[in-house]
């Protein structure tokens, strides 16, 4: 990978050259760091100078993934390991199966993850990884499209087209197609949150950047947003379960 040098420490990157950009994009996220997409036809000589522009930012969010990196631990699916659904934390109990079926379910302060016996070791991990990702998923696509309904409603917007998928560095985007995307691990978070991160999205609608009069938007339906701004913050390791 290419190296600049920014304030005295080299950073790696990555290049990403597509057709379907049409500004250069600087993008940090957790365990991957910086990332530059550009229109196929950008001339290279400039990506330099647009780096060193935001050298400032790139190396705060290096260093506020850093952080995070250092303080979260990597998630673990063992016994007792950590579940997070809607801002509550549950302890996973794996059950082995003999039949080898699966099955994901909520019991009082456990989640419980049928796997079949025969797993052990790193298979049995990655089963159970897999399995609550697919319980996440079924979970997002029952919650977020009736709160997205509810926004819209009250916002009097409408979205072309909502889709709930896994994004590994947003919560949630917005095209300029009126396309709403909404990441699955939306799921883990308080409702209140969740429902900042649908207001802002639908806000783009209105506005497709950052504007003063985007914010006033989103203020109107949301209050408390930099409650909910620091708290998605703190939870962007997540993204990466």
């Amino acid at each position: 990978m290419p190296v600049i040098t920014l304030h005295g420490r080299p950073i790696e990157y990555r290049l990403l050259r597509t057709r379907r950009n049409r500004f250069v994009r600087l993008t940090v996220t957790l365990g991957k760091g910086l990332r530059v997409s550009t229109p196929s036809q950008y001339p290279m000589k400039d990506v330099p100078r647009i780096i060193h522009e935001r050298a400032s930012w790139i190396l705060e969010k290096l260093d506020e993934f850093a952080r995070i990196e250092r303080q979260t631990p990597r998630q673990r699916y063992c016994n007792g390991a950590e579940v997070v659904i809607l801002g509550r934390v549950y302890r996973l109990r794996p059950i082995p199966a003999s039949n080898g079926g699966t099955m994901v379910r909520v019991q009082g302060d456990e989640v419980e993850v049928l796997y079949p016996a025969s797993l052990s070791g790193e298979d049995r991990q990655d089963f159970l990884r897999n399995a609550l990702l697919s319980w996440y998923r079924v979970q997002a696509q029952r919650l977020l499209p009736p709160r997205v309904d509810y926004y819209a409603a009250q916002m009097r917007l409408h979205p072309q087209r909502v889709t709930i998928r896994r994004q590994r560095s947003r919560w949630g985007s917005c095209s300029a197609k009126g396309n709403l995307n909404l990441n699955l691990f939306l799921i883990m978070l308080p409702v209140k949150t969740i429902d900042y991160v649908i207001v802002h999205e639908l806000a783009h609608l209105i506005e497709l950047n950052h504007s003063d009069r985007f914010w006033r938007v989103v203020d109107r339906y949301c209050p408390d947003r930099k409650k909910h701004q620091s708290f998605l913050r703190k939870s962007i390791h997540y993204l990466e379960i």
